[in-house]
């Protein structure tokens, strides 16, 4: 009987053990926090979150991944809007529209850093409505009929 009782106070022990360094882990990470803000926020939500920050290409600077999805989501699309990146070396992430299966439009139009400075012939917009304008700089354009 004493030998089962020092089994179960040894196993007791390194359990005890165990389940200290556990919550430590858990605390140190924010695991119980980051699992609740999965399940909470939907992918896109957390997706625009994460490219609103800095480390990413931010809202409407770079590549302005947090202004497409903003797009994406606040608009019904029937054609996937051409994207222009005014911001020289910075590549289009139009693989944000990808999954929607959709065809290529020539009726809207995405500007991503766009500056009065730039020489934008080929862009006249008065020949456009624009539905989304984020500080002058990103535009959601619709081409007039």
């Amino acid at each position: 009987m004493k030998k089962i009782l020092s089994n179960i106070n040894k196993n007791l022990f390194y359990i005890i053990i165990f389940i200290i360094l556990f919550v430590i882990f858990l605390k140190q990470n924010n695991t119980i926090l980051n699992i609740y803000y999965i399940f909470k926020n939907q992918p896109y939500e957390r997706l625009a979150k994460n490219y609103e920050k800095v480390f990413y290409s931010g809202f409407c600077e770079h590549q302005a991944h947090g202004y497409i999805i903003s797009i994406r989501e606040n608009f019904n699309h029937k054609e996937i809007p051409e994207i222009i990146n005014f911001e020289k070396g910075k590549r289009v992430p139009d693989w944000i529209f990808k999954k929607l299966n959709l065809p290529k439009s020539d009726k809207t139009l995405i500007l991503l850093n766009y500056n009065e400075k730039y020489e934008a012939k080929e862009i006249n917009f008065s020949n456009y409505s624009i539905l989304d304008n984020f500080e002058n700089r990103c535009f959601y354009l619709k081409l007039n009929d």
